[in-house]
């Protein structure tokens, strides 16, 4: 089958999913234990192999899919804020009044949501790994695809912008997926050099400007999410 552009490329390899059951939230929790406790030794391991925090019961989750397994192999999380109280997102404590004034604003006005626990499976992101088998121009697109998908969840809930605390160098590499990422905040010392960007939601312009294939790569994801989105919030408010 002729492939014609990464987006299509993407949506046969991968499918991501909104985590809405407990089951589907265990999965997330097994996925990060494997990197941030197994892997990187970020967190203490867990009897029960599952990796999570208080943050959690306040956090959308997405899945991303290995669609010839059907196995899931990456996550990611949104923190949400209430109008105005950007204060309630767990790195906003590293935010100082020089380095957020140009956001002030903005902050005090809209509703915000911090990306957080991005991770793939060690193993799935091994070039030659023989169980997940994934075309080497598509290997980068799981990358590109859980940033995506972050920002493209916000967008779905009408959210302003969102945080995010890295390293420069994986600010550097979302930068080059076109994204407009603004650094916010002081360097700080969590595990290694980091700091708080953001990210505005509406993203489109800028990755239209750098490179209209991403763009196209957002819309498909962008389309994969907000369907489940909407369902969420439907069944939520008929509760």
């Amino acid at each position: 089958m002729q492939v014609n552009s990464i987006s299509e490329g993407f949506a046969r390899a991968f499918t991501v999913k909104l985590a809405t059951t407990q089951a589907e939230k265990e999965i997330v929790y097994g996925i990060r234990h494997q990197v941030y406790c197994a892997e990187l030794n970020w967190e203490p391991e867990s009897p029960l192999k599952q990796e999570s925090d208080k943050h959690d019961e306040r956090a959308l989750h997405l899945l991303l899919k290995h669609n010839e397994r059907d196995q899931y192999i990456g996550c990611n999380r949104l923190i949400t804020s209430p109008i105005g109280n950007v204060s309630s997102l767990p790195c906003a404590h590293y935010l100082t009044d020089p380095q957020s004034e140009q956001h002030r604003q903005l902050f005090s006005q809209a509703c915000l949501g911090e990306a957080s626990r991005f991770a793939i499976l060690p193993q799935v992101r091994k070039k030659g790994c023989e169980t997940f088998k994934i075309e080497e121009h598509i290997r980068p697109l799981m990358s590109a695809g859980m940033y995506f998908s972050n920002l493209a969840l916000a967008k779905a809930l009408g959210l302003a912008g969102v945080l995010i605390l890295v390293s420069p160098k994986l600010a550097r590499r979302v930068s080059m997926l076109g994204l407009e990422l603004v650094k916010i905040s002081p360097d700080i010392d969590h595990k290694g050099n980091r700091a708080v960007y953001f990210l505005p939601v509406e993203q489109s312009p800028f990755l239209h400007k750098s490179n209209p294939k991403m763009l196209e790569l957002y819309n498909t994801i962008h389309t994969f999410i907000q369907p489940q989105v909407d369902g969420f919030l439907a069944l939520n408010q008929a509760k």
